[in-house]
């Protein structure tokens, strides 16, 4: 049985979850063969993405996405983990890539789900591969 879950914690940008949703939910099921998954992707906003970084990384100020794999290392088919993205961040990056913030956001969603430990799949490595 699998969980999807997408919370909008930033008030920035007007996000079209849908989208991301169905983007997802393709890379989890047709790209990665997954069916079996408990996914929490958050999108947070740059000062909650730095307090995020801080508590759990220690390192400091805001950062494009964080990954948490919470898979215990037994199950091998079973993907188990959070995503934060934050916005303000995707906003900064589609600058610096001549992109529309939203097709950033979508870029940055499919590079999270493929670095968890459990999907990594070296023909899937590059960021900006379709």
């Amino acid at each position: 049985m699998s969980e999807f879950v997408l919370c909008n914690r930033q008030r920035t940008r007007a996000l079209k979850l849908t989208s991301v949703r169905r983007v997802a939910r393709y890379v989890l099921e047709s790209e990665l063969g997954l069916n079996d998954y408990e996914l929490g992707i958050h999108f947070v906003s740059a000062n909650e993405m730095a307090r995020v970084n801080q508590k759990f990384l220690q390192h400091e100020g805001s950062t494009d996405v964080i990954t948490f794999d919470y898979g215990d290392g037994a199950e091998t088919q079973r993907l188990h983990g959070e995503i934060f993205i934050s916005v303000a961040d995707a906003v900064k990056q589609a600058l610096a890539f001549r992109t529309t913030w939203q097709s950033e956001v979508i870029v940055e969603s499919r590079f999270a789900l493929r670095e968890l430990p459990r999907t990594r799949n070296s023909k899937l490595k590059t960021r900006n591969s379709p």
